[in-house]
């Protein structure tokens, strides 16, 4: 046969007679097995028979064994059938120039030309040959960067002897490389151990002398005996094909992926894109060149009524801090407060944000913390009151005043005060419409239930019952009887008036309170967070950080539905919400996944038809190379 002659061993008698073997063996091992088995049953004790279990057990065991060896079987047709596709889809190669690495070379007269490939920048590498008699002969190549250092070997300019010899190549860094020799193929064949061997001769030629493999000897004959071009382009086809199904893989990754995601908050859909390829003019197949993000498209957003949850509505990002000092960039807005106090994002990470605002700029950049303790009283040292004095009043029947005679004023009103300890306390507002003149009233101020020392002030309205700025008290003092500080305070009147109808108070209110006890955060939708406190007191601690990206399509996507900045995406902007081009919160909300699952389900279609066209590519040439395999 034409491959014997080039020692290629005929594999297919010597294989199928092993297998024969080797079925006429297990056939004899289980009969003698069932025997066995079937005589350990009928003499077994009836008095204490064996436990069923173990005879199943047995019977388990041959039945894996026999799969073990169908396996073993198997493998090794497989192997022997790859290996010759190996030397086929080569042997299309025979009469090209190739490039092949080495470990021996057979020297004479002729140059040998090729690269060292260096795994990184060498000041100096050997290159040693070793001829028969073990005597090294060391070339020494000059400093050369990572890559494919070429060299050319002179054997006559070096004194080489004519024959085999090893060759290596070795770094400065003593670090071996590997060498590969350029020059035409010339053969394809089999060893003893199963490798394949590949013959090449020098194409680069030290003077025009005859070439020994034209003059010295016939030129072995092509092998196959068919034109090269049509073994060429079947395991082209099959490269192709193969390129078809990874790239099909690739994208099954990536909608696999989505669809996994589809309930994740704030994921981002990501797309495949393919891209032919071409090696020269020759059509090379297809990969996948890149992967789009998309992140412009929001999901939808879903209420939830927790107070730190948030949604971005528009452009940004939430800006997070791990232990070890990197940022991270996501768009879970799922917050809380830590033992610390400090607020955290989901998987523990500190949320970035401003501090509280003085004088009327954002404090430093940094983690939010929010004070979780009590907050201390503060004492009042205004009330604000604004109401309509009727215009309708008559002066009282009874005067003068008294205030425990109802009778003696038109109106009363109680308005709270608060003292350095925030203890509790009452100032009462006595008004008497006065006789003359008719636009005025008299106002009294009594103490914690006390009588008033006096006339207070005078509150004197304008012919259209407005009250002239500045309407204020003037000066008040309440002593407590708890040992706080005086409250020193001012009543504000600005907006009181003097119509006629209803007397109705519209504000009452005073800046001091009392301590208070931490009972909880929120965020509002510019970003705030606000603390809130047992006496109704809330207090801004700080703003929650947004930031953007030049290029929001080149953030590397990392765990914990995140992104973290490279060098394509450029230098984060940061900000907050509704500032600028940053979108604002939606509070008591999380953005939900942008997967459009109805697509997907779609392209996993199309990928599974082009997967199935392409496997169809590789079983066509499987079908043509086994008819070529026959034929040979």
């Amino acid at each position: 046969m034409l491959n014997n002659s080039f020692g290629l061993p005929n594999t297919t008698n010597g294989a199928s007679g092993d297998r024969v073997a080797a079925n006429d063996a297990a056939s004899a091992n289980k009969d003698m097995f069932t025997k066995l088995l079937v005589a350990q049953i009928r003499n077994q004790d009836p008095l204490a028979p064996t436990d069923p279990s173990q005879f199943v057990n047995q019977l388990s065991q041959l039945s894996q064994t026999e799969a073990l060896q169908n396996l073993a079987q198997t493998t090794s047709a497989s192997a022997s059938v790859l290996q010759s596709l190996q030397v086929l889809a080569m042997g299309a190669q025979v009469g090209a120039d190739v490039s092949v690495a080495a470990d021996r070379v057979r020297l004479d007269e002729n140059k040998i030309s090729g690269t060292v490939q260096l795994g990184a920048a060498s000041s100096a590498t050997s290159l040693v040959l070793t001829g028969a008699d073990g005597q090294p002969h060391t070339l020494t190549l000059p400093a050369h960067g990572a890559g494919a250092l070429p060299f050319t070997i002179d054997p006559v300019q070096l004194g080489l002897a004519p024959g085999n010899y090893g060759i290596a190549a070795q770094a400065a860094d003593g670090t071996a490389a590997q060498v590969e020799v350029s020059g035409r193929l010339e053969s394809v064949r089999t060893s003893a151990s199963g490798g394949v061997l590949l013959q090449v001769t020098a194409s680069a030629r030290s003077s025009p002398r005859p070439s020994p493999v034209s003059t010295a000897r016939r030129a072995p004959p092509r092998w196959p005996p068919f034109p090269p071009q049509l073994t060429k382009g079947s395991v082209m086809s099959f490269n192709i094909a193969l390129s078809g199904i990874q790239a099909i893989n690739e994208q099954l990754e990536a909608v696999s992926h989505n669809i996994a995601n589809a309930g994740t908050y704030g994921f981002k859909s990501s797309r495949a894109n393919f891209a032919a390829l071409y090696a020269g003019d020759q059509a090379n197949g297809v990969e996948v060149n890149s992967l789009t993000q998309n992140i412009g498209l929001s999901g939808n957003v879903q209420s939830t009524g927790r107070a730190l949850d948030a949604a971005i509505n528009g452009r940004g990002f939430f800006v997070t801090k791990d232990q070890q000092g990197l940022m991270s960039y996501t768009r879970v807005g799922i917050f809380s407060t830590d033992k610390d106090g400090y607020m955290i994002d989901a998987v523990g990470r500190k949320v970035q944000g401003y501090g509280p605002v003085a004088g009327g700029q954002l404090g430093v950049m940094g983690d939010i913390l929010v004070p979780n303790g009590q907050i201390p009283a503060v004492a009042s040292t205004k009330v604000s009151f604004v109401a309509n004095l009727s215009a309708d009043w008559t002066p009282p029947l009874v005067a003068p005043f008294d205030y425990t005679d109802p009778a003696s004023y038109n109106m009363v009103k109680q308005s709270v005060l608060y003292d350095s300890l925030g203890a509790q306390h009452t100032v009462s507002q006595y008004f008497v419409k006065n006789a003359a003149p008719a636009n005025t009233v008299g106002v009294y101020y009594g103490f914690d239930g006390a009588a008033p020392p006096g006339l207070g002030t005078t509150l004197t309205f304008s012919a259209v019952g407005q009250l002239p700025l500045p309407a204020t008290s003037g000066a008040l003092v309440l002593a407590p009887a708890n040992g706080a500080a005086p409250i020193n305070f001012t009543i504000d009147y600005a907006g009181t008036t003097q119509f006629a109808g209803q007397s109705i108070t519209t504000t009452n209110s005073t800046d001091g309170y009392a301590s208070g006890v931490f009972v909880g955060v929120e965020l509002a939708r510019d970003g705030s967070v606000v603390a809130k406190y047992s006496n109704e007191q809330h207090q801004t601690v700080g703003t929650i950080a947004v930031a953007t990206f030049p290029d929001e399509g080149a953030l590397q996507q990392t765990s914990d539905t995140s992104w973290a900045a490279t060098n394509d995406s450029g230098t984060p902007l940061y900000g907050t919400p509704g500032s600028g081009l940053l979108g604002k919160l939606n509070t008591g909300a999380l953005e939900g996944s942008n997967v459009d699952v109805t697509s997907e389900l779609v392209g996993l279609m199309t990928s599974q038809r082009n997967y199935q066209a392409n496997s169809k590519v590789i079983s066509t040439e499987s079908q043509m190379m086994q008819a070529l395999m026959q034929a040979l």
